[in-house]
C-alpha cells in the first residue's frame, strides 16, 4: 500500500508456485478514493472464501473488495482503530481488533454491518481464529493474558494468564491447539 498524490492504491500481488514459473507479478491496482471514499492508512488485509472477498482494514473502516473483479463492494465503519483482523469463513464473520481500544468488533460478512463489540484485555498484540471450536483468541500484551471469545455468542468465555509479553498467536488445525508466543 502506498500513497500516490494523496490517494492510496490497493495493489494485489499474486505469487506463483516455484514449480510453475517462480515469478511474482502485479495483477491489478484498485484506485481510491472512489464512491466509497478515501482509504486512509490501510494496515490489515484478510481474505474470506465465503463470497470471495478481501477485507482491508484502514483506520476505523473496513473496505470489502470483490476477489474476482477487484471492485470495492462496501465500506463498513467499525468505530475503533483497526490493528488486527481475523476471518471466520464458515460463519461469514470478520473480527476487527483494536489495540488502542481493547476491543474486538464483529462484522457480519453477509450484511457488511457491525453486529457486536467485545471488550478484551489491555494492549491487544495479535488475534487468531480457531475454526474447530468457533473461538477467537486475542493476545493482550498490556496485561499478560489471552482472551477467548465464543464465536456464536460474542462473549469472552475465558481470560488466560500467560505471563508478560504475549505478542503472537497461531492455531494448529491438525492438533486443534492455539499457541501463544510471549
Amino acid at each position: 500500500m502506498r500513497s500516490v498524490s494523496g490517494s492510496a492504491l490497493l495493489a494485489l500481488l499474486l505469487c506463483a508456485f516455484p514449480c510453475t514459473t517462480g515469478a511474482q507479478w502485479l495483477e491489478a491496482t484498485i484506485p481510491v478514493p472512489d464512491a466509497l471514499g478515501e482509504m486512509l492508512g490501510p494496515g490489515c488485509l484478510e481474505y474470506s472464501s465465503t463470497g470471495d472477498v478481501f477485507y482491508v482494514g484502514a483506520g476505523t473502516a473496513v473496505f470489502v473488495v470483490d476477489g474476482a473483479s477487484n471492485v470495492r463492494r462496501a465500506r463498513v465503519e467499525v468505530g475503533v482503530a483497526i490493528s488486527h483482523m481475523a476471518v471466520d469463513s464458515v460463519h461469514n464473520k470478520l473480527y476487527c481488533g483494536s489495540a488502542t481500544e481493547g476491543a474486538v468488533v464483529v462484522v457480519d460478512g453477509a450484511q457488511n454491518r457491525v453486529v457486536a463489540q467485545v471488550p478484551v484485555g489491555d494492549g491487544m498484540a495479535a488475534m487468531c481464529y480457531n475454526a474447530s471450536s468457533d473461538k477467537l483468541y486475542t493476545a493482550n500484551d498490556g496485561d499478560g493474558t489471552v482472551s477467548v471469545i465464543d464465536g456464536a455468542s460474542h462473549v469472552v468465555v475465558a481470560t488466560i494468564p500467560v505471563g508478560p509479553g504475549p505478542r503472537a498467536l497461531a492455531w494448529s488445525p491438525l492438533h486443534n491447539r492455539v499457541y501463544c508466543a510471549c
